[in-house]
């Protein structure tokens, strides 16, 4: 997912729209305000303050933002700036589909945060979910594993069995030299308390991608951590709808919602804590940077014996 960033010119236009959108309920969030600086830091070089801004038209914004993949990414920004804290009300989302109407464009991310609005919560999570990561998850189940190797991997993560022979293959990782992928990988589910794909509530192995987005990104797994491992993650997916992927852990994190079954969400505020709200933006640039997409068709037995600095350099990690 490429990043496309303003000129300093076309950054108050921008601003003025964001800051439309933030203020739609009211008085604008903490968490809001921190991510549209961030934005603007991050992306057009500018600090220009956001309080004395006035309001702007879809029209006038038009004129300043002719490029249709920044106007789209602004809108994305929009939605970003409206679940900093929980699902927006109507009015907020009102003021973004103005802005996608005078641009002409339609916003997938958009068109789905409004079925949450509107209550649709099953309806929700699943639009989501199947514009994510998730979905090539699913699909590197079924092609290694088949349709009944699939369920038993389900099953498994639900708690329901356990596959001892699997397991036992990632148990023997702690065997092969420190620094190695395989290695640090049992060490990081160790250190975590996390189950691996065999053992009852271990994930299916295909989302062993995430763990070594984990580990190759240096993001841990506090909430901050995952917010910003899910915009490295957004970054290097080479799929229109990245943006979903990237906005992952905000949802589960800030917004406070439950996005995969089985995920325990958290009003952390993670958006809003120190430094994070620029870190992501940072996260998705080095994803970005990357020369490989590991969250399709990836599973982890080719590389487990590379050293990590190694597939670092070869897949193109800059440090943060």
């Amino acid at each position: 997912m490429k990043l496309y960033k303003p000129t300093p010119e076309q950054a108050p236009y921008g601003l003025r729209a964001l800051k439309m959108v933030a203020e739609a309920p009211g008085e604008i969030h903490p968490s809001a305000l921190k991510l549209i600086m961030a934005a603007q830091q991050q992306l057009a070089g500018t600090a220009i303050p956001v309080g004395d801004l006035p309001p702007i038209t879809p029209e006038e914004l038009a004129k300043h933002f002719v490029e249709q993949p920044l106007r789209l990414q602004l809108i994305h920004g929009m939605v970003a700036v409206s679940l900093v804290s929980d699902f927006p009300p109507q009015s907020q989302v009102d003021v973004i589909h103005s802005f996608a109407e005078g641009f002409g464009i339609k916003s997938e991310l958009l068109e789905t945060v409004q079925k949450a609005v509107d209550g649709h919560m099953l309806a929700f999570r699943m639009c989501y979910l199947r514009r994510t990561h998730f979905k090539d998850f699913a699909k590197t189940e079924l092609t290694h594993r088949g349709a009944i190797g699939t369920a038993k991997a389900l099953a498994n993560f639900a708690g329901l069995v356990e596959d001892k022979v699997l397991s036992a293959k990632y148990e023997a990782l702690k065997d092969l030299p420190p620094g190695t992928l395989g290695h640090e990988l049992h060490a990081y589910y160790v250190s975590n308390g996390f189950g691996w794909p065999g053992q009852k509530h271990g994930f299916p192995e295909a989302g062993v991608s995430h763990d070594v987005s984990h580990l190759i990104s240096g993001y841990d797994t506090t909430a901050a951590g995952e917010t910003l491992v899910a915009g490295f993650v957004g970054g290097y997916r080479q799929d229109p709808n990245a943006f979903f992927t990237a906005l992952f852990g905000l949802i589960i994190f800030s917004t406070g919602y439950q996005l995969p079954p089985g995920h325990i969400a958290a009003h952390a505020d993670s958006i809003g804590q120190p430094g994070v709200a620029a870190r992501l933006f940072r996260a998705i640039e080095r994803g970005s940077l990357m020369t490989k997409d590991i969250s399709v068709n990836f599973l982890v037995w080719p590389y487990v014996e590379r050293p990590l600095d190694e597939l670092r350099r070869e897949w193109n990690v800059e440090p943060e």
